[in-house]
């Protein structure tokens, strides 16, 4: 009998709306909304929305992050800053140092529960790590008019000289406490919303509504591919 498929905090919205739902390493999520050609041709043009809660997320706690993340990336960063880096095996790792002694490091390629494991026996006990998976709901905005939506939701600062890619800041989005990252997808402006998870779905109806001006739409997984490659 297979496995239970693990839902988003924003599962309801998307069936409900009308989303085509998929299996995705464990999870049901998101894989369209529309067509893929309109979606595509509307982000590009405007912002798109998708849900990415299934991604890896790992919460980092340390006197020493600083120190590890230069020995594990080869980046020196300071706090609010993100560094990347891809693992022997292929697994592509974003870090956040929210703090110089804590961070979040977020694994948005495919996983299993034994790529996490991994993953946290990879700190070789420097780190108090917890995978926080399960509590955050991840939302990623795509698309040239993203700081067109995002200065209608929060009084952080994203100006591009303030807030380049791999920037990384504690805020309020809509009004709930949360984690931004910029993280540029290909030629597309890009960024993370992390909120704890009893607010997804109101965050992600709040972005919804506050888009419309701004030509969002929200997509799915297909779209998403089609942007990355």
């Amino acid at each position: 009998m297979p496995s239970p498929q693990k839902q988003s905090s924003i599962h309801a919205a998307h069936v409900e709306h009308g989303a085509v739902m998929a299996h995705k390493d464990g999870w049901a999520m998101t894989e369209r909304y529309a067509d893929l050609n309109d979606e595509v041709g509307r982000v590009q043009q405007g912002v798109g929305l998708i849900d990415r809660s299934d991604i890896i997320k790992i919460d980092l706690k340390s006197s020493t992050l600083q120190t590890w993340i230069k020995q594990t990336f080869d980046a020196d960063i300071k706090a609010q800053e993100a560094c990347r880096g891809i693992t022997a095996d292929g697994t592509v790792r974003i870090c956040c140092s929210m703090r110089v002694d804590w961070g979040l490091m977020i694994v948005p390629t495919p996983h299993t529960a034994e790529r996490v494991d991994t993953l946290m026996e990879q700190t070789h006990g420097e780190l108090h790590v917890t995978d926080v998976s399960s509590v955050y709901t991840a939302l990623q905005l795509v698309g040239p008019r993203c700081l067109d939506v995002l200065q209608k939701l929060t009084s952080l600062d994203l100006r591009p000289s303030l807030f380049s890619n791999l920037t990384c800041k504690q805020g309020t989005i809509a009004k709930v406490p949360g984690l931004m990252l910029r993280d540029d997808l290909a030629v597309y402006p890009s960024y993370w919303i992390f909120i704890t998870r009893e607010y997804g779905e109101f965050v992600w109806e709040t972005i919804c509504d506050v888009g419309k001006a701004c030509d969002l739409i929200p997509i799915g997984y297909e779209t998403y591919r089609y942007l990355t490659t």
